[in-house]
């Protein structure tokens, strides 16, 4: 298998090194951001390039969809909005998921723009009018369906559904109070090794996929 030199490039993670490196005698450009599998990793391991990147995508979506399909019924609209809005702005969510304020806004400004696009309503502006619509449609805040994904990403892990990650590896059994009790998902704790290694300025439920999921069964009632 050979590679492409002009199609490589070089990511350095939290790392100053300007070291070079070639390809078939061609020098490797150095770049701070690269896609790889549709999602922008960056050198400093935040997500704000890439949903900046499919939020600028997702959101002209609509607009040529209005231009070339005219008048047709909400439902079309509405399907229309979910295989090619929802599903790329919820493309491999599960590892980017975002933590910050001004990322969590800007994807949720994609769909309520959708929700216009749906109901053909663009001249509403009393308040509420969006979320009403959205309410109508049955369409959860983008927020609230991750946090669904990132609870089935955890039950798969527990599963070993993720061959990637062994679920013992993040899961340790507690010790039982008693000599005989039956063992449920309420016995597992989170893991410490892992968070241990992570620099102490580190935001753990924020950077890490695993903790995340965590710490949001955690907190939520309703999984209990």
């Amino acid at each position: 298998m050979r590679f492409n030199a002009k199609k490589c490039y070089i990511l350095s993670v939290r790392n100053k090194s300007q070291h070079c490196y070639s390809l078939d005698d061609t020098i490797l450009q150095r770049v701070s951001s690269n896609p790889y599998l549709a999602v922008e990793f960056s050198e400093d391991l935040r997500w704000s390039t890439h949903i900046s990147k499919i939020s600028k995508t997702s959101s002209s979506t609509p607009g040529f969809l209005c231009r070339n399909v005219k008048i047709v019924p909400h439902h079309v609209n509405f399907n229309a909005y979910l295989s090619l809005v929802r599903s790329a702005v919820e493309y491999g969510t599960t590892v980017w998921d975002p933590y910050l304020l001004q990322d969590i806004d800007r994807l949720d400004r994609v769909q309520r723009r959708g929700a216009g696009f749906i109901t053909g309503d663009y001249k509403s502006r009393s308040p509420g009018c969006v979320t009403q619509m959205l309410v109508q449609h049955n369409l959860l805040s983008l927020q609230e369906r991750r946090k669904h994904l990132r609870l089935a990403f955890l039950f798969k892990v527990v599963k070993g559904s993720v061959l990637a990650i062994p679920p013992e590896y993040y899961l340790i059994p507690q010790r039982p109070k008693h000599a005989v009790r039956v063992r449920t998902f309420k016995d597992q704790s989170p893991a410490t090794s892992l968070i241990l290694r992570l620099p102490t300025t580190a935001d753990v439920f924020g950077t890490s996929i695993e903790e995340r999921a965590i710490y949001t069964f955690i907190l939520c009632e309703d999984y209990h």
